[in-house]
């Protein structure tokens, strides 16, 4: 992961409200921006991003620092909206979790997080969970619904807070 500027630089330069997420400049970052405006654009990703001496840093990552004044871990959005960065949204994760609190692929034809069509001579649908690189099968079911409540079993097990059924943010 690319090194953040100090705490005490982006405090100089950036305004973070905790309650609301947003970053304002402290004094015109260029020409073209007055102080006391929205610092950052929001890339393809859904991220905010904020350049700093030219050099662009995601808002979420900023918002870590500026709270904790350490560089951050991995971050997680607690609601998936990668552009919500109140400090009530943000949260250390490892990788696992941070998977654990995904939304479900536009590529899973089911719809479901955790569940797969399986290729069988009657309709069956099998439910996998994957925890720091280990993948657990959890069995086969009549129904992607039954696959899917078992998925879901298992994630608030094995994930407390982070398990999320993949559904999308609001």
């Amino acid at each position: 992961m690319k090194t953040l500027p100090s705490a005490g630089i982006v405090r100089k330069r950036l305004a973070y409200n905790a309650d609301t997420g947003i970053f304002t400049w402290r004094g015109a970052p260029c020409k073209r921006l007055s102080a006391n405006t929205v610092a950052g654009k929001t890339c393809h990703y859904g991220y905010r991003v904020i350049k700093i001496d030219g050099v662009g840093y995601r808002a979420h990552r900023l918002a870590w620092l500026y709270m904790t004044g350490e560089q951050p871990p991995m971050i997680d959005h607690v609601n998936n909206d990668r552009s919500d960065n109140r400090w009530s949204n943000l949260r250390a994760a490892t990788a696992s979790l941070n998977m654990a609190n995904s939304r479900v692929r536009t590529s899973n034809p089911v719809g479901l997080k955790g569940v797969a069509k399986l290729r069988t001579k009657r309709d069956r649908w099998g439910a996998r969970i994957c925890r720091d690189g280990e993948i657990r099968d959890l069995g086969r079911f009549d129904s992607p619904e039954l696959a899917h409540a078992a998925y879901m079993s298992a994630a608030v097990d094995l994930f407390g807070a982070f398990a999320n059924g993949g559904s999308n943010p609001e």
